[in-house]
């Protein structure tokens, strides 16, 4: 039977027993505790506790790529308003980064014409099997 007071003892009664006794209780309650935890858990209490905990993960993601999207946002804005061309620069680069996405995709996939992902795949596989 677990009794709370059980690791609640003062200094006397400690250096009068033995040393790996306190530890032994602990870890007899221990044992006792987890598997009712388990069946606490498998009895339908995931049912309930899991849609929240997940709930909990998803709302963290969120916030995180928010900030981080708000972040990237201000950093990319820099370099366009520190000088006064910088209607002319975001369009420049914006051009030069189409054009290389372009190159590297008619390049290394020239069998994804329509962009997809499907067609993509279809090309790798078909460099692939000619290797």
């Amino acid at each position: 039977m677990f009794c709370p007071n059980m690791f609640l003892v003062n200094a006397d009664q400690m250096s009068t027993s033995r040393p790996g006794r306190n530890l032994r209780r602990f870890h007899i309650a221990v044992a006792k505790l987890v598997p009712k935890a388990v069946d606490f858990w498998h009895g339908g209490s995931a049912w309930r506790l899991g849609p929240l905990l997940l709930g909990q993960i998803v709302v963290f993601f969120v916030v995180f790529f928010a900030v981080q999207s708000e972040y990237a946002s201000n950093v990319s804005k820099m370099p366009f308003t520190s000088f006064p061309v910088a209607q002319f620069a975001q369009f420049v680069s914006m051009s030069a980064g189409f054009a290389l996405v372009v190159f590297v995709a008619a390049r290394y996939f020239p069998g994804a014409a329509s962009g997809g992902i499907l067609q993509t795949i279809a090309a790798l596989n078909k460099a692939a099997s000619k290797k």
